[in-house]
């Protein structure tokens, strides 16, 4: 059967842990008001998890932030904060997004990779990395263009719309492309001085 230890209270249920300085140095406590748990060091709150399961961590207000992003709130107020992921210096940091556990579109459907092997940055989508930043700050889109991809574009667009704005691309013949969707010049510069201007009927 079963076995355990319960403590009962109307308002909060505590387990101390103290030394010969501090008594209450340390401690667990629930508290019945709000139904959270605290963890607490050094006198201090450390981290909470509340009645619904958030976790905060040096924050004991998770449900105030952002309904779809704080599930994990990690941070101190008024003061600089952060997380670090540790590996080994031939190894890769990994943060991953899953939907589900079958297989990796599902499993790392998207990514982001610190790979200290070559000091680069990987972003995915699709489970598949598409762009790479490398150790001298080249930005590459990682994937190679051919009749398998669709074409891969940088972009600027003013909204939603997929065929409104201005992009630079290689199509899937590895053609180099410069295009404005709209009806508007493309201007070439230099010194911060207008060179050249293409305008929307193909004059140059």
């Amino acid at each position: 059967a079963d076995t355990g230890l319960s403590i009962l209270s109307t308002t909060t249920g505590r387990i101390y842990f103290g030394d010969a300085a501090d008594d209450e140095a340390g401690s667990i406590r629930y508290v019945h008001s709000d139904n959270s748990m605290r963890f607490e060091t050094a006198s201090s709150e450390g981290f909470r998890i509340d009645s619904s399961g958030r976790l905060g961590i040096g924050i004991s207000n998770p449900d105030a932030y952002y309904q779809h992003g704080r599930s994990l709130v990690v941070g101190a107020t008024g003061a600089n904060s952060g997380i670090t992921i540790r590996t080994g210096n031939a190894n890769q940091g990994i943060l991953a997004f899953a939907d589900g556990v079958s297989g990796g579109t599902q499993q790392y459907a998207g990514y982001v990779i610190y790979d200290h092997s070559n000091d680069s940055m990987l972003l995915a989508t699709g489970a598949v990395t598409r762009m790479r930043i490398d150790s001298s700050g080249n930005l590459n889109f990682a994937q190679e263009a051919s009749s398998s991809y669709p074409e891969q574009k940088l972009k600027w667009s003013n909204d939603s719309t997929t065929a409104n704005g201005f992009y630079i691309s290689q199509d899937s013949s590895r053609n180099g492309k410069i295009f404005h969707e709209q009806g508007l010049d493309i201007v070439f510069g230099t010194n911060n001085t207008e060179r050249a201007r293409l305008d929307s009927s193909g004059r140059l």
